[in-house]
């Protein structure tokens, strides 16, 4: 589908929803300006033989200006300057990712790592506990029980005494 629509200073602008496809295939040239088919025609295939195949005035000077412009050695310099620039950009950007990738990852890892250690550590203690509670109730020493409950360095002397880690 083409829209057309008028400009106040005369101009006219066309909007296209894929319809070039169709212009390009020839399926609906009747519907359109031939200018528009062959500008169509033109932009697909940019080249000094299909500008000199057109009638239209305003491709033969676009193409003399693209031909102009790619000869130009200040054009050419200014291209493989901003082209040099985009790939530092890029080279930046990507190694700046690359950091905050590496930042997250370490976060994360040191993250994930205490918390299985802090997982482990405690499967150990209540292990060591089970093998303490065990070995105090078989000497029948019930009050050394109550009292591993409450008093930490106690309970570190009974682990040794006994040589549970």
């Amino acid at each position: 589908m083409v829209i057309e629509e008028k400009q106040k200073n005369g101009a006219q602008l066309f909007f296209t929803s894929n319809i070039e496809n169709y212009i390009i295939k020839g399926e609906l040239t009747d519907e359109v300006s031939p200018e528009l088919v062959e500008l169509l025609h033109y932009i697909e295939h940019t080249t000094q033989d299909m500008a000199d195949g057109c009638k239209s005035e305003r491709i033969h000077k676009m193409q003399k200006r693209i031909c102009s412009i790619k000869s130009s050695e200040e054009v050419s310099v200014r291209y493989m300057q901003r082209w040099e620039e985009m790939e530092m950009e890029k080279e930046a950007a990507r190694e700046l990712g690359l950091a905050e990738g590496r930042t997250q990852g370490l976060t994360e890892g040191r993250t994930q790592g205490l918390a299985e250690g802090r997982a482990e550590g405690r499967a150990e203690g209540r292990s060591s506990m089970a093998r303490l509670i065990d070995k105090l109730l078989e000497e029948n020493r019930i009050e050394d029980c109550k009292r591993i409950a409450k008093d930490p360095e106690f309970c570190q002397h009974l682990m040794e005494e006994f040589g549970i880690e």
